[in-house]
Order: structure tokens, then C-alpha cells, then sequence
């Protein structure tokens, strides 16, 4: 795990999912079987680099753990290691679990990971106080990024806004404009 976040979060109190490996130009000699895998750049890329692996438990020939990208492509434990060596030798990269939406959100995009952004301050002798709360839904691909969308997030209710994207002209959208699914009005879960 990848210690200075997994204890900053646990200090906290904050439930994460934890990093498995953060490559900084050390050699990665692990890594876990039998999980599917989101590999990024450590440092922001708007979603450039970014790969997912999935676990494909019935392409487990002899006992050559196989793993499959987005585009299809399938190769053994050892080959995705080697390629995540290869490429961390430019940049330092991250390896975690692949996370998935909660159930309740998986119709807004079911490739990507709705991320909830809550903006706080904490002011010197004062309590931390609520500055924003929104939800981060891809748009036209699988990546949450400035080209996504944002609903806020009614602090009190869980209930979202109408969504905007970053895009200049953006009137908003009721409905993900992919999916078709309802975004304002429905209630996050706890």
C-alpha cells in the first residue's frame, strides 16, 4: 500500500481504497492476483496513460495469470508487469484497484467512476467548513476529466443539480446527453 496516503486517510478516520503499488523509479516486483487494475501517471494527465486491466479468469493457462485492456488485448501477469516497469520509467506511475460506481450510479456511465468532490476550508482557531460538493460524471468516453460533467451536490440531501460541463455554452443537462439517464433529483446514497 502506498503509506503516506493510506495513513493520512486512516488518521482522518477517511475509508479509501488503497493504493497497491506507487512506482518512483524503484523496481515493481508484485503484483496481486486475481484483481482487476487501474494504472495511472501519479502526477494529473486529464486521463492520458490511464489503463485498466481486467482479471480474466478464463484466459488462466497454466498458471499464467491473464489479464485484458479496454481495447480487447489480452497478456499474462508477468508481460502487464514488465509494461508497467517500462512505462515508469519516464514517469512515476500508480498501481490500484479498479474501482466501479456505486451500483446506483453505474447508469450514468457504466465505463467510468462518478467521483464526488467535496471542497472544504479550515480556517486557523475554526472548525472546517463546506465550500462545494459536486459530482464528477464522464461524458463522451470513459474519463472524468474537464471535458466531463458536474452536478452539484445538495450537502443536506444528497440531492444533485443539474449537471454543466467545463465545455464554453454548456446550458446543462437533467439527463446524462450519452446515456440518457436521470442525473437531477436523484438522491446519493449514504
Amino acid at each position: 500500500m502506498c503509506e503516506p496516503l493510506d495513513n493520512a486517510c486512516s488518521y482522518y478516520c477517511i475509508a479509501s481504497e488503497g493504493v497497491i503499488r506507487s512506482e518512483e523509479g524503484v523496481e515493481l516486483e508484485l503484483l496481486p492476483s486475481g484483481l482487476d487494475l487501474f494504472v495511472k501517471p501519479r502526477m494529473g494527465t486529464k486521463g492520458l496513460f490511464c489503463s485498466r486491466w481486467y482479471y480474466d479468469e478464463s484466459h488462466n493457462h497454466c498458471d499464467s495469470k491473464i489479464y485484458r485492456n479496454d481495447k480487447g488485448m489480452f497478456i499474462s501477469r508477468g508481460e502487464l508487469l514488465k509494461k508497467i516497469r517500462q512505462q515508469s520509467l519516464n514517469q512515476d506511475f500508480i498501481v490500484q484497484a479498479n474501482l466501479k460506481s456505486s451500483s446506483s450510479l453505474v447508469d450514468l456511465n457504466p465505463n467510468s467512476l462518478c467521483c464526488a468532490r467535496i471542497v472544504t476550508i479550515k480556517r486557523e482557531g475554526r472548525n472546517p467548513e463546506h465550500l462545494s460538493s459536486v459530482l464528477k460524471i464522464a461524458w463522451q468516453g470513459d474519463i472524468t476529466n474537464t471535458n466531463g460533467l458536474m452536478s452539484p451536490i445538495c450537502p443536506s440531501s444528497g440531492r444533485l443539480g443539474r449537471a454543466f460541463s467545463y465545455r464554453l455554452f454548456c446550458a446543462g443537462f437533467d439527463n446524462h446527453p450519452d446515456t440518457g439517464a436521470n442525473i437531477k433529483g436523484r438522491i446519493l446514497d449514504d
